[in-house]
């Protein structure tokens, strides 16, 4: 009987818990060991033993109790392969992987969003400071239009850009699987800063698809949608998945603008349910 795989057998876990020690080690993160160890759980084979090894014994039999000893294990295996592949014994092992792989993921959140968090925030300062250095963007009209200084703050608000999208799009992921998606302009810039009013949050939000809107050079894209709140004059810093949903709620007074309603607790009319 051939092997289950894990893509035979795991469909239920999400891609992005599954992805997410990857996508850690990409944000420069290591994995925590209980993540890692409960998504190789999830991916433990099911097998059976080797059906042709049986058939060649039965055939090699030289005396009627080598037969029957051999025709017995052959039947064992082939008993054997029809209950595994039943859908009692399937549903059982897929349960367990996606138990396996789920507690992995509880028993490492808190310590995930704790780290994720902490180095955005520590790349923050160092983007602001480069992106206080960068023209304003209304001002490009080529990439002749950059000057060498100006060019040079460019490329390390970029750098920093690239390396806090990539523990932001983890962040995001883990908002998602906790329940509390961080999804749409307003609440990405909810999760980025806090504001003064809503007004400020409500412009940081519009900055964030601005900012590509608005820029002929497609050098200043790649830096939204850290560069938003810092345009409107708002302090850099995430904060965890919960926190930006009280920030939210608090500025906003329990109003949610319509692209957000999904970070309310609704995904396509529908309440999210969190994993947690």
């Amino acid at each position: 009987m051939p092997t289950i795989t894990l893509k035979d057998q795991i469909s239920g876990i999400d891609t992005r818990l599954s992805a997410m020690p990857g996508r850690l080690r990409a944000a420069g993160v290591e994995p925590p060991a209980a993540l890692v160890d409960g998504l190789a759980a999830a991916r433990w084979a099911t097998s059976t033993p080797d059906r042709a090894d049986a058939v060649q014994r039965l055939s090699a039999a030289k005396t009627e109790a080598d037969f029957q000893t051999a025709l017995v294990a052959l039947a064992e295996v082939d008993l054997l392969a029809a209950a595994v592949g039943s859908k009692t014994v399937q549903d059982a092992a897929r349960g367990f992987r996606q138990s396996a792989a789920l507690a992995g993921f509880a028993e490492s959140r808190d310590s995930l969003i704790e780290t994720v968090v902490a180095d955005y925030n520590r790349l923050a300062p160092g983007f602001t400071a480069a992106l206080a250095e960068l023209p304003d963007v209304t001002e490009i009209r080529s990439p002749f239009d950059i000057t060498p200084d100006a060019s040079a703050a460019l490329r390390a608000a970029k750098d920093h850009a690239d390396r806090m999208s990539a523990l932001l799009d983890v962040y995001r992921d883990i908002a998602g699987l906790i329940g509390a998606p961080v999804s749409g302009p307003l609440a990405t810039a909810a999760a980025l800063a806090d504001y003064s009013d809503g007004a400020q949050m409500a412009r940081a939000a519009e900055m964030i698809t601005a900012y590509k809107d608005r820029d002929p050079t497609g050098f200043f894209g790649p830096l939204s949608p850290h560069s938003a709140p810092v345009s409107v004059g708002a302090t850099l810093g995430l904060v965890s998945p919960f926190e930006a949903a009280e920030r939210l709620d608090r500025i906003q007074s329990g109003r949610y603008y319509a692209e957000d309603r999904e970070f309310a607790g609704f995904s396509d009319g529908h309440p999210v349910a969190p994993l947690f």
